[in-house]
């Protein structure tokens, strides 16, 4: 590969360095097909690898579209370190996440933990519970997702 391309490659690395301090080492893998520029990155961070692969007719598309999946995988995995953490706190403090505390008469208080809609879903799926708070992830703000009669789920969110 040309200078050019290489010191590309590894401005682009230096960037997910935002999302991950772990990364140990990156191995890049530039190959030529006819027409197709195929980029591939392989990263070893604690836990594992983490893989991603792309190709177009150029390289330097194929270096920002494989960059770009790895920045979502590190998000991810790091959003998913972030929740369990947040629910081992929880856990500590004797209150489970998403668990009713009695407060008084005909009232409750709730520790909502931070959620997509669809883990929301499969947590009510999993437990007898009718209704579940939490922090919607895409939207920041508190939810209410409630299980019907039927099956169905209502989900109910703020205006503003």
């Amino acid at each position: 590969m040309s200078p050019a391309i290489k010191s590309y490659a590894e401005e682009k690395l230096q960037k997910l360095e935002k999302y991950s301090r772990k990364i140990i080492e990156a191995h890049v893998m530039f190959s030529l097909e006819r027409y197709r520029n195929i980029a591939e990155i392989v990263l070893r961070v604690n836990g594992g690898d983490i893989t991603g692969r792309a190709e177009s007719t150029d390289m330097y598309a194929s270096i920002d579209t494989v960059v770009d999946k790895l920045e979502r995988m590190l998000n991810k995995r790091k959003d998913k370190v972030t929740r369990r953490r947040q629910r081992e706190t929880i856990r500590e403090s004797g209150v489970e996440g998403g668990e009713a505390i009695p407060a008084g008469p005909e009232s409750l208080k709730v520790v909502p933990l931070e959620m997509t809609v669809d883990d929301a879903m499969e947590a009510l799926e999993k437990t007898d519970d009718e209704v579940l708070v939490f922090v919607n992830s895409a939207t920041s703000r508190t939810t209410v997702l409630h299980r019907r009669n039927d099956g169905s789920f209502t989900l109910i969110e703020p205006v503003k």
